[in-house]
């Protein structure tokens, strides 16, 4: 080995993920109760490889991951977390969520649901990384215990894979915890809710399971079924998007739809302003929070404006139910769930295209939500506009100002440098599209769905009516890499193709 690379912690990366496969071992098993209870109840190797029956597809799939797990621990369990630093932090994330996809693949492709390799991994990328967009053709002929299992991947990976562990794997790591926070979160998320990393995993995670508790009753009330209620919150609390149902949240009632909305908006609003609600009780200093205001300010004018474009008629009923649509859409997307009532893309060019560029905006930082964050337009908007007074004034001090507090230069230049990362490979993975075969509207459409971990936008794929299952392999090859470095802020996977990453 050359003397100008780091050597790095290799035994350390493989125990921590051996605990993760583990971890994910034990969260596939919840699925094996709703298998037996809601499916057909049979168990043994005949049943493998067959759409009727998921019991024994989900017990092997458990069986091998914590095997695989044990295994991974076990022989890695003379580790030294001395010599862990960033660079492990960086590999152990981006790894993570391929190594949890190719296990969560497991049950899809004994069960048959989807049997192919490449239909199931990209599935399980999907669920994890929550952009919700599927390659299973008839939904409501899968399993019970698989379409638990799917809307599962999405809740485990709504919080982060890492982050949710940082409370259970201190065993591994020690105080280095905050490293895999690091390369696991958003370098613009600078709000801790505690200064140990552990607390504050621990303090979400009671957040994040209450809401999704709130959730699931809500929608009880509203007479949906336990089976499809807690299928749906654990889509709709890590704004993920998978439904039990083709035709996604079309056939519920508008009181379904208005809870689906109001925990949309929770999933993707920052849990920092969660705790400082539920904890704190300081809510002058949530009412505050430029992103907060921007973020419901963005959803509340482009719904009014939607509103107004595809009214037909000025009656009561009819207006509740295209502001109900435009409200739905507009949050589904800008939150990045993904969830659908109608085919928003046959509206007027002026509403669909206002609810497209919702996928360029998503969500508040410390959230669910992937792609850009409206903290980073915020912070370039105020950057503009400081720069043409600064055109005027040259000379004069004039810091950009965040929450009335000066955002430091580096913030700034991570900022920008997102922002161009996310255009350039926005940019690329369209074209790349493209010369396999998809038009300029589905490219285009799908890349940012997938980039920006949607599920639903425009095009022959992303579309309320589009179907991903004929698509070629390259293409959900591409895809899934693009949803996990969109899942990761990009600079988490893109770092480790840096040459200076594995230099001393």
């Amino acid at each position: 080995m050359s003397k100008n690379v780091k050597k790095l912690n290799y035994l350390l990366i493989t125990k921590v993920i051996g605990l993760l496969i583990l971890l994910e071992a034990c969260l596939m098993f919840f699925a094996l109760p709703f298998s037996l209870y809601y499916g057909s109840g049979k168990f043994g190797f005949e049943t493998l490889f067959s759409t009727e029956h998921d019991l024994m597809a989900i017990a092997l799939s458990v069986a091998i991951t914590l095997f695989v797990g044990v295994l991974l621990y076990f022989a890695s369990r003379k580790s030294d977390t001395r010599t862990f630093g960033k660079r492990e932090g960086f590999i152990i994330v981006s790894v993570a969520w391929f190594v949890m996809a190719l296990f969560g693949a497991l049950p899809y492709m004994f069960s048959a649901v989807l049997p192919s390799f490449t239909d199931a991994f990209f599935e399980a990328v999907s669920g994890f990384t929550t952009t919700g967009l599927t390659t299973i053709p008839n939904v409501e002929s899968a399993p019970p215990g698989i379409l638990f299992w799917r809307s599962m991947t999405h809740w485990i990976g709504g919080m982060g894979i890492v982050f949710m562990s940082l409370a259970l794997l201190p065993m591994a790591l020690g105080n280095k915890g905050s490293l895999l926070f690091a390369a696991e979160t958003s370098n613009d998320v600078h709000d801790k809710v505690h200064p140990r990393i552990k607390e504050t995993a621990k303090r979400l995670w009671i957040i994040y399971v209450g809401f999704s508790v709130v959730c699931c009753f809500l929608l009880m009330l509203g007479k949906v079924d336990f089976f499809n209620s807690i299928c749906i919150t654990l889509s709709t609390i890590s704004t993920g998007g998978f439904s039990v149902n083709s035709t996604s949240m079309a056939q519920y009632t508008p009181y379904i739809h208005y809870v689906i909305i109001i925990f949309m908006i929770l999933g993707a609003t920052s849990f920092n302003l969660h705790y400082l609600l539920l904890f704190k009780f300081q809510l002058r200093k949530i009412l505050k929070n430029e992103e907060w205001r921007t973020y419901i300010l963005i959803i509340l004018t482009s719904t009014l404006f939607i509103t107004g474009v595809i009214a037909n008629d000025w009656n009561f009923a009819s207006i509740e139910k295209n502001f109900r649509s435009a409200l739905f859409h507009v949050v589904s997307i800008i939150t990045t769930t993904g969830f659908t009532i109608e085919d928003f893309t046959l509206w007027s060019a002026n509403a669909w295209a206002v609810v497209f560029a919702m996928s360029f905006i998503c969500g508040c930082t410390g959230s669910t939500t992937g792609g850009i964050k409206v903290y980073r337009h915020i912070i370039m908007f105020k950057n503009c506009k400081m720069e043409l007074q600064r055109q005027i004034h040259p000379q004069a001090v004039m810091p950009v100002r965040y929450n009335n507090v000066a955002v430091p230069q580096g913030s700034m230049n991570n900022v920008m440098a997102f922002f161009y990362l996310f255009v350039f490979i926005y940019g690329v993975s369209s074209l790349l599209l493209m010369l396999f075969g998809l038009d300029f509207k589905t490219a285009t459409g799908t890349a940012i769905c997938c980039l920006a971990n949607i599920g639903c936008g425009i095009g022959d794929i992303a579309s309320p009516s589009g179907a991903m299952g004929n698509t070629i392999g390259v293409i959900k090859w591409i895809l899934s890499f693009l949803m996990v470095i969109g899942r990761l802020e990009l600079f988490t996977v893109m770092v480790i193709f840096n040459k200076s990453f594995w230099k001393r």
